[in-house]
């Protein structure tokens, strides 16, 4: 049996070596946890309360504290197209993805000349619904996509149903009547895809 005077250095040393292993551990556990994606809140979604046009807890802060940011949120690459000849009438349809207790009459009264198809959601009655209420807004767009390939107009605007939201950009008073009203579309055709909100921020 190992006597106090023996066994103090044993358990100093056993002590060291634990405490090392733990400040080791702790910070690779730390770095690998930081070097993880964060996700940015996504906004509303159809199948949840849209009722809510707050943030949450990873909104938008003024600028990018993710330094994997441009890893996890790429801009899109699209091939440029070619312009339409001049006074060509670029076609533009507004799909629009909501659920049944939003509101749009804001479309009728500040976009009236502006053609749209709404999906609703949760309403399967509907005139224009998809297949399942799945997927959040993206069911919705691919489903018009799926439907109408073989009738595309020039350009298809995809958007939520709230006029106001954090998500539309500062600079138009989060408007996305403003948004729409002033929106090239012979931008869109030459670029081949653009985002609705001029900043890529979140």
């Amino acid at each position: 049996m190992m006597n106090k005077r023996k066994l103090a250095p044993f358990l100093a040393l056993t002590f060291i070596l634990f405490f090392i292993f733990f400040l080791y551990t702790s910070s690779t556990v730390h770095t690998a946890v930081k070097n993880i994606p964060q996700k940015v809140g996504l906004g509303d979604h159809l199948g949840e309360d849209l009722s809510s046009d707050s943030p949450g807890v990873d909104a938008p802060a003024g600028k990018q504290h993710d330094p994997d940011y441009a890893n996890w949120n790429p801009k899109a690459n699209f091939k440029k197209g070619s312009p339409m000849p001049s006074g060509h009438n670029y076609t533009s349809l507004l799909v629009v993805a909501k659920t049944k207790k939003e509101d749009i009459g804001w479309m009728d009264k500040e976009i009236p000349d502006q053609p749209k198809v709404v999906y609703v959601a949760d309403d399967s009655s509907a005139k224009y619904h998809p297949p399942k209420n799945k997927g959040h807004e993206v069911m919705i767009y691919l489903s018009w996509i799926i439907d109408n390939y073989d009738k595309l107009p020039d350009v298809t605007i995809f958007m939520h149903a709230h006029q106001y939201t954090w998500h539309n950009d500062d600079v138009l008073g989060n408007n996305a009547a403003e948004m729409i009203k002033r929106l090239s579309r012979q931008r869109v055709w030459r670029e081949g895809f653009v985002n609705m909100r001029c900043s890529w921020f979140p």
